[in-house]
């Protein structure tokens, strides 16, 4: 199969429930497949979020001919499980839907999201799965990333296995891949 191209855009205020969708979708996948990543269907305090904090600008869709296949959040803070500090942009809620899989649409993301923290001037990119997920673990170890320990989240409740990589290591000299008006892959 050739490379897609993915056009990411920041998601907007009424997109909210087409990035809630795609969680779903994707969380149901999971679940049918007995792996533990998300709830389906969301809390109400995971939609409240997400309603809260498109406006900021940090969830983007990913677009393939024309249809939203994809979303990822990206944040610059540290939470409390991160144990060390680095110039980091955090990847969170990475997701395709699962009709699109197989594509390589989620490394197209995180080669855009990669970009996008490198041109924000950030030199590593961090990212995390709930700890007992074994193939999205694989899956990130397979693209480079550095499994860096377990960490609990803010209420200790939850594993989480995180990884990051440097950016430097994820070979995005080549901007025709990413440009800056989102569009990356080949044709």
């Amino acid at each position: 199969m050739g490379e897609v191209l993915i056009e990411m855009r920041q998601a907007t205020p009424d997109q909210v429930n087409i990035v809630l969708t795609i969680l779903d979708d994707v969380a149901q996948w999971m679940k049918a497949k007995d792996v533990q990543q998300w709830d389906s269907p969301p809390p109400q305090s995971f939609v409240d979020f997400v309603t809260e904090e498109i406006p900021h600008g940090d969830f983007y869709l990913a677009w393939l001919d024309g249809v939203p296949v994809g979303t990822i959040r990206l944040d610059w803070e540290k939470s409390e499980m991160w144990l060390t500090d680095r110039d980091a942009g955090y990847v969170y809620t990475l997701a395709v839907h699962p009709a699109q899989q197989g594509k390589r649409i989620g490394e197209r993301m995180l080669d855009w999201a990669a970009q996008y923290v490198y041109d924000n001037g950030k030199r590593w990119v961090r990212l995390d799965c709930v700890a007992s997920n074994q193939k999205l673990r694989s899956y990130y170890a397979g693209l480079g990333f550095t499994f860096l320990g377990v960490g609990k989240n803010d209420d200790d409740v939850i594993e989480f296995a995180m990884f990051e990589k440097e950016i430097g290591d994820l070979e995005i000299e080549d901007k025709s891949d990413c440009d800056s008006t989102g569009e990356c892959g080949g044709s």
